[in-house]
């Protein structure tokens, strides 16, 4: 996938590409390395782990974290950056606010993207989101190592959302197009409920947390 270079460059913004590797067996690594970018390979499993293992590298003053399945515009990183250095503490890349190309989200997604967005929006009222379960989300490096991420997995959107929210971080949204994926979607079901469990359940532990309760 092509980065943007050229345009964040005349905005005066240098880019440092890091791929974070899941110790993955297909030649990725070479690749990345390759074409420039920095490899971080995991040392746990899961998406959410990779990227708390990376948060404490990120030396620069803002970040761009995107999936590398050829479904998100990287196109769209100059708009998030230019966001970010307006004010924003976080961007998202909106794929249900924009377009949505056929055969790349199936309707089962789709309905369940709204599900959780839609739950997002009612436990997290403050933080007014379209698409929580986005891949595609830009943030301020000094805001983002502030957050208390704990995801493993899959429900690492919904940590970050929910994290953003009950740190006051400053949102930005962009409508984005989706397009269809290189290689098979790996979400079910399963992982719906996981994200949605975590979205509650931080919800309860502030709540608590907020009238004196103890939480062991």
């Amino acid at each position: 996938t092509s980065l943007p270079r050229r345009e964040l460059a005349a905005a005066g913004i240098d880019t440092i590409p890091i791929v974070v590797d899941g110790r993955s067996t297909d030649g990725t690594r070479a690749l990345a390395r390759a074409m420039g970018a920095r490899v971080v390979v995991q040392g746990h499993v899961g998406k959410g782990s990779g990227l708390r293992e990376v948060i404490p590298r990120l030396e620069s003053d803002y970040a761009v974290m995107i999936d590398a399945d050829g479904t998100y515009p990287t196109d769209a990183i100059p708009e998030v950056v230019r966001l970010l250095r307006r004010g924003c503490d976080v961007v998202i890349g909106s794929r249900l606010a924009g377009r949505i190309d056929d055969g790349a989200m199936p309707g089962l997604h789709r309905l369940g993207n709204r599900i959780l967005t839609a739950l997002a929006n009612i436990l997290y009222p403050s933080g007014r989101t379209t698409d929580v379960c986005t891949g595609l989300w830009g943030f301020r490096v000094e805001a983002l190592k502030r957050l208390h991420l704990t995801a493993d997995g899959f429900e690492l959107e919904a940590d970050l959302y929910t994290e953003s929210v009950l740190h006051g971080l400053r949102f930005g949204e962009i409508p984005i197009r989706y397009t269809p994926r290189e290689g098979f979607a790996k979400l079910s079901w399963e992982d719906g409920l996981r994200i949605a469990w975590l979205m509650l359940s931080k919800r309860i532990l502030r709540t608590r947390k907020r009238h004196g309760d103890h939480v062991v």
